[in-house]
């Protein structure tokens, strides 16, 4: 079970499975190894910039994180290359997602909790209630001018409860705090975009967490057999 508990063990998992079922695997951003594949990522930054330029849109930005990290530790944003502070400790680094969900013009993250029970026969319980993290800075798209905004680019509870506008939850149904019930938060995006949409992320994330659990090696040996 290790590799979930490592951002580039469980990289190098889902890569396995993504060379395989291209299309079921597409669900996380395009990842490279730092410094294992540095030199491949100097090159792909390369060409993709070439790209944003021939196309007339703004410079792809990464996100560069400790395999190892948490509470947000480490993390920060890049446009160029030289940015990217490379040492022996194991990094990922992926294509920054620019257009996320926003609720009030913040940034969120879902904080699910998964049990697996069993592997053979494979038993995962998912947790109907959890977490939502908010940002504390209205988002703006990356740009050299923001990069460095922490709160408003990273969501950890670690890094925004230091921010002057994080705002404590006092109590289970509040709508504005920077830490919320998963179910206060879906009730607000039922409001925003309607029960059916809502209803299909809820099955598109049981999915994803089926297809991260399948690409275990101990599941993935059994069940391709």
């Amino acid at each position: 079970m290790n590799e979930l508990l490592r951002k580039v063990q469980l990289t190098r998992t889902l890569n396995i499975m993504r060379s395989l079922f291209p299309t079921e695997y597409d669900f996380y951003p395009r990842t490279w190894f730092i410094p294992e594949q540095s030199q491949q990522f100097k090159d792909d930054v390369r060409y993709i910039h070439e790209q944003d330029e021939r196309h007339k849109r703004s410079l792809t930005t990464f996100i560069v994180k400790p395999s190892d990290g948490s509470q947000g530790e480490g993390i920060y944003l890049i446009r160029n290359v030289s940015s990217c502070m490379i040492t022996n400790r194991p990094h990922v680094v992926q294509e920054y997602i620019e257009r996320p969900l926003l609720i009030n013009n913040l940034k969120f993250d879902l904080r699910i909790y998964v049990l697996i029970l069993n592997l053979y026969p494979l038993e995962i319980f998912l947790y109907d209630e959890g977490l939502v993290r908010f940002a504390t800075v209205n988002y703006k798209p990356p740009s050299m001018e923001n990069l460095h905004q922490t709160f408003m680019h990273l969501t950890n509870y670690s890094l925004n409860k230091k921010s002057a506008t994080y705002k404590h939850t006092l109590d289970d149904k509040q709508t504005d705090g920077s830490k919320r019930k998963l179910s206060v938060v879906w009730n607000q995006l039922i409001v925003m975009y309607g029960q059916t949409k809502i209803d299909k992320t809820k099955l598109l994330i049981t999915e994803l967490i089926n297809l991260t659990s399948h690409a275990l090696p101990h599941t993935t040996v059994k069940y391709l057999n």
